[in-house]
């Protein structure tokens, strides 16, 4: 469904809806995931959409019975889609009430993905724009089809996360976009793979609190070191 992943403008969806109607057909259900709302505060964060139309877009969801939250996060799910559908619930959306949702979710995601005893940990590149770039994103050209390489920014900072699924090794941008995520042998390899993908340039490495969200861990990565 283009509604849960806001993959278009908020009158288009809104037409696809009306279409589609309240009741729900056999099959039609969708899971409405951490992921699909993050990526519609993101899209807030980065001016790509206004306060009203993340409303509007809350607003779609709320309620449909064909869509269906994912377990373990439907209590803050439905809390952020009621928050932002009902204006007279909440302080008016700015970048500091989206960046208090991303915090909650990504908090939440850590505390229900990790290991018993595990530990996150976070480390600033000094200089980002002074590595080379190891990878590349695969796009499609609009003017005849054909597919572009784009460098991928060396991250601003990694983050690595001992959970129940295995070591993971994220890179995000300053913005809290997520740019490298890879799963890892150990916390050691990776520790050395961030510091290959920033040439060198890692500051030391912190432990992550587990209440953090990930806009928190922007603010750690980036403090001074004491």
């Amino acid at each position: 469904m283009n509604l849960v992943w806001y993959r278009r403008p908020i009158y288009e969806l809104r037409a696809e809806i009306n279409q589609l109607g309240r009741e729900p057909e056999a099959g039609s259900m969708v899971e409405f995931r951490i992921g699909h709302a993050l990526l519609a505060l993101f899209k807030f964060l980065r001016d790509t959409i206004t306060p009203k139309e993340l409303e509007d877009w809350a607003l779609l969801i709320e309620g449909r019975e064909d869509i269906v939250y994912t377990k373990g996060f439907e209590e803050e799910l439905k809390a952020m889609i009621a928050a932002l559908a009902n204006p007279k619930s909440r302080p008016p959306i700015s970048a500091e009430y989206a960046a208090n949702w991303v915090n909650r979710l990504t908090a939440k995601t850590w505390n229900v993905s990790k290991a018993p005893g595990k530990k996150r940990f976070c480390a600033k590149v000094n200089d980002p724009q002074l590595a080379k770039p190891k990878h590349d994103d695969v796009r499609t050209s609009e003017m005849d089809g054909s597919e572009i390489r784009v460098p991928i920014p060396v991250p601003d900072f990694f983050l690595i996360e001992e959970a129940k699924q295995g070591v993971f090794l994220y890179g995000y941008l300053k913005d809290g976009r997520c740019s490298i995520n890879d799963l890892q042998l150990s916390t050691d390899a990776a520790k050395r793979q961030a510091s290959f993908e920033a040439d060198e340039r890692l500051s030391p490495w912190k432990e992550v609190p587990d209440s953090h969200g990930i806009m928190d861990i922007v603010e750690l990565a980036f403090a001074p070191n004491s």
